[in-house]
């Protein structure tokens, strides 16, 4: 299937207050070939906006639609200001614990 889109978690719950951890586990081997979980450095500090919904959750250009139009609302130059960090290499049993408004 194409790649999971960029998204938060944060608007997917219905909680009051919205802020939320999110905890994932890793239950195989993080791999690049697998598609491992990769954030956006400082997102979690971007507006609140929420832009596109669960009908484009999958989507063919890599998944980066939704968050480059997330980075351009916040001023950024997607190409040059946006930082990934990857969970490639997070060994099965692993956890990574973040910010649920992270993108």
């Amino acid at each position: 299937s194409p790649p999971l889109t960029y998204h938060r978690d944060s608007p997917y719950f219905m909680f009051t207050p919205s802020s939320v951890v999110t905890v994932w586990v890793a239950f195989d081997d993080m791999v690049e070939e697998l598609g491992p979980l990769v954030y956006v450095k400082g997102s979690n500090k971007w507006g609140e906006g929420r832009v596109g919904s669960a009908g484009t959750f999958f989507q063919r250009d890599g998944g980066v639609s939704l968050l480059r139009s997330a980075a351009e609302r916040e001023g950024l130059n997607f190409d040059q200001d946006v930082e990934f960090v990857s969970m490639a290499g997070l060994e099965a049993g692993g956890i990574s614990i973040h910010d649920g408004r992270c993108w």
